[in-house]
């Protein structure tokens, strides 16, 4: 996972948050909001997963694509 900064607002940053093939991006996600003290924030991502996993009443379970 690679991060750059932006833009500094007085109140807001805004940063690109890069991942490889191969990185998980939700752990990722929360790694890089605890490092950087997130406490409110939003993302748009590009690109593509593999894999994602929903929540059903606090159990994980896989996503799947309606036909």
């Amino acid at each position: 996972m690679q991060v750059q900064i932006l833009s500094r607002g007085e109140k807001t940053k805004e940063y690109a948050v890069i991942f490889s093939e191969g990185d998980e991006a939700f752990s990722g996600l929360l790694d890089f909001a605890e490092k950087h003290h997130v406490t409110s924030a939003y993302f748009t991502a590009i690109g593509a997963l593999n894999k994602a996993a929903g929540r059903d009443e606090g159990a994980a379970r896989p996503m799947t694509r309606k036909r």
